[in-house]
């Protein structure tokens, strides 16, 4: 007999776990497209094991048809250089979840459920060669530390940032240039103070509500050099590419 939910159907290259009709694992099958193992798996799926695989890179997309998938496994395959998994509703990241992809360079992680910056940090915080990191579009409502020092791109648009809870010094990367802080309804960017961002050169925040920055008020898009701790030193070095100045106010 058939346990309740486990479809008699025999998958082609996954086995439906009869103790959870959820959990397919599609381990160690020589897949080297994602599509060969979740081609014919129900959109009920929750879990997916597709590690031990030669799988070389995650197309977008690729899981689009699993709506309810909560859980991925893709330990030891050959994916490097860049990961794309956005448009997925990922709700959480395991730590050490990426550790196989060493040489992982680009992680997309767009258009989840994630809620919180540092279990993201901790997952990626062993990829020492990570130069961008996409979180736009989630549920982000805290910051958190563990991002990895190589890191030089965050995109964090199209989150829950407004209150910038979690800004603290050590959050981000010291070698980090590009931040993205665009669509958070950031009203009182005060705690970016606590962020010691004096290494960026680019932040794009469009269009969080009067974006203060100690003596400049901005509204749309912000270019800069050095701010913050650095801003006396090198006031002679700031740039600032603007299409609308709220305010500017320069005495002390």
């Amino acid at each position: 007999m058939v346990p309740e939910g486990v479809s008699p159907y025999g998958f082609r290259n996954c086995i439906q776990a009869p103790w959870d009709p959820g959990l397919f694992r599609c381990i160690q099958r020589f897949l080297s497209t994602v599509g060969a193992a979740v081609g014919d798996l129900p959109s009920t799926a929750t879990s997916l094991n597709l590690s031990v695989n030669i799988l070389r890179q995650v197309p977008p997309g690729a899981f689009w048809g699993l709506s309810a998938l909560v859980h991925l496994d893709l330990a030891h395959n050959n994916v490097s250089v860049t990961l794309r998994l956005d448009h997925n509703p990922l709700q959480k990241v395991a730590p050490g979840a990426f550790q196989p992809l060493a040489a992982l360079s680009t992680l997309w992680l767009r258009d989840g459920r994630l809620r919180a910056l540092e279990p993201v940090a901790v997952a990626v915080g062993n990829l020492t060669h990570l130069d961008l990191l996409d979180l736009c579009v989630n549920m982000l409502s805290t910051l958190g530390p563990g991002l990895p020092p190589t890191l030089r791109v965050l995109r964090l648009c199209n989150n829950s940032l407004g209150a910038l809870s979690g800004a603290t010094p050590g959050v981000m990367p010291s070698g980090l240039r590009v931040l993205d802080l665009s669509y958070n309804n950031i009203s009182d960017p005060a705690p970016l103070a606590r962020l010691c961002l004096s290494n960026l050169t680019f932040l794009l925040s469009l269009p969080n509500i009067y974006f203060y920055f100690y003596f400049i008020l901005l509204y749309i898009f912000v270019y800069i050099e050095y701010i913050f701790p650095y801003l006396e030193r090198y006031q002679n070095k700031m740039y600032i590419h603007i299409f609308s100045i709220k305010a500017l106010p320069l005495t002390k």
